[in-house]
């Protein structure tokens, strides 16, 4: 018999311009890497006394999860609060902006799943050695639903940014650096699916609030040595002192300060990781 296959499947994300829920218009394919977004149905089951088995129902659903696609800096990677089809996008300035919303659609290999809805919670960015640079985001959005499926066009892989490619300058606090791996991320809260008036056919439209937080790390060797001095930087934390502005390609984090861990002693060549907060995120592209 037939099976989903997965690397068959495609993902595919739109800005809903019209109002929130609404599918949207136009829809663009990513360099889909991996989804687990996903409805999520309640089960009522009456607690009747009685003999028997009693007539169950669904109760109003939602759905929740992470997506993960290529990064490719000149495409809109994920429309509305994540949109990085401009020129410079700033993560961190502010309180969030909590009416942006996306319609995703998954393709299993031949079976559609479309999510109306979509807020995220969480937009994260690795880069990492031998590998592409990735941008993975999670959040909630109303009950799935099954759609005919549409024809995959593939983005051109041209496009996909890989580690040659962040060929600008690599510092930190403004001291060329040695990074083996980073990771960024913007975090926003977002109120709960359990807004759900009741008799309504969906939760309440789900909002952002708070103030955005960016965090990261990055994977280092200790050293002293000139172009690599993570010292340095030790030495900042000690003092309570920012650690700086982290410039990594079209990545830019402003206001850095070191969180965690200080790096324990052991033979051979120390590699740790230098975990951090920051004021902002801003992403340059090519758009």
């Amino acid at each position: 018999m037939a099976v989903i296959i997965g690397d068959e499947g495609a993902i595919s994300i739109g800005e809903e311009l019209v109002a929130y829920g609404t599918t949207a218009a136009a829809f663009v394919f990513q360099h889909g890497i991996s989804a687990d977004l996903v409805p999520i149905k309640p089960l009522i089951k009456p607690n009747i006394l009685g003999t028997g088995p009693r007539t169950k129902s669904y109760g109003v659903g939602h759905s929740a999860g992470e997506a993960a696609v290529a990064m490719d800096d000149s495409r809109a990677v994920v429309g509305g609060l994540f949109n990085l089809a401009v020129n410079d996008f700033t993560m961190g300035s502010g309180n969030a902006a909590d009416t942006d919303s996306l319609t995703i659609r998954v393709d299993e290999g031949g079976y559609l799943m479309q999510y109306n809805g979509f807020v995220g919670s969480l937009l994260r960015k690795t880069i990492q050695s031998d590998q592409e640079s990735m941008l993975s985001f999670n959040g909630l959005a109303r009950e799935g639903t099954n759609e005919t499926p549409v024809t995959i066009t593939s983005p051109a892989e041209s496009g996909i940014v890989m580690e040659s490619d962040i060929a600008g300058s690599i510092t930190l606090g403004g001291t060329a650096m040695c990074i083996l791996a980073a990771t960024v991320e913007a975090n926003w809260e977002v109120a709960a699916a359990d807004r759900h008036c009741i008799g309504g056919s969906n939760p309440k439209q789900f909002r952002r609030h708070g103030v955005q937080l960016i965090t990261g790390s990055l994977d280092l060797e200790l050293s002293s040595d000139t172009g690599e001095n993570t010292v340095a930087e030790l030495a900042k934390f000690l003092a309570g002192n920012a650690i700086g502005d982290i410039v990594i390609g079209n990545t830019a984090i402003a206001g850095a300060w070191m969180t965690g861990d200080f790096p324990t002693l052991a033979p051979g060549i120390i590699q740790f990781t230098l975990n951090f907060e920051a004021n902002t995120w801003i992403e340059t592209t090519t758009a």
